[in-house]
């Protein structure tokens, strides 16, 4: 569904929000657990990190709490250090963020359609 949102989006970062919600959900969906601590994963919640170099594509699919353990050992700095040194472009997808983000342009764009068949006096 979120693929369709996408494509008919009024606006760029409405079609790459669209976009980035259905990255973390196919991510879910192919790793059902983290990668990193076996933890089972929620499509709400996910941390997403995508590292990407023309035409190669790799991503890491971790439990939030997986990500903050990275980020306290300083792994996640060493991952986007190598990233960076070989010329890698990092994304990090933060599935609350986005979930949240989504839902409240949902409820935008519902308020305007709902304004929209409102007859006008």
């Amino acid at each position: 569904m979120s693929i369709g949102r996408a494509i008919m989006a009024d606006k760029a970062e409405e079609s790459r929000l669209w976009m980035d919600l259905e990255t973390c959900k196919s991510a879910v969906i192919q790793n059902i657990f983290c990668q990193s601590s076996g933890a089972l994963l929620d499509m709400r919640t996910v941390i997403v990190v995508e590292v990407t170099k023309g035409k190669s594509y790799s991503s890491l699919t971790l439990h939030p709490n997986a990500w903050k353990v990275m980020v306290e050992d300083g792994r996640a700095d060493g991952l986007m250090k190598q990233a960076e040194s070989v010329g890698a472009t990092v994304r990090i997808l933060d599935g609350a963020v986005l979930t949240k983000e989504g839902n409240a342009l949902k409820r935008r764009k519902a308020a305007e359609r709902k304004q929209e068949r409102t007859p006008k006096e």
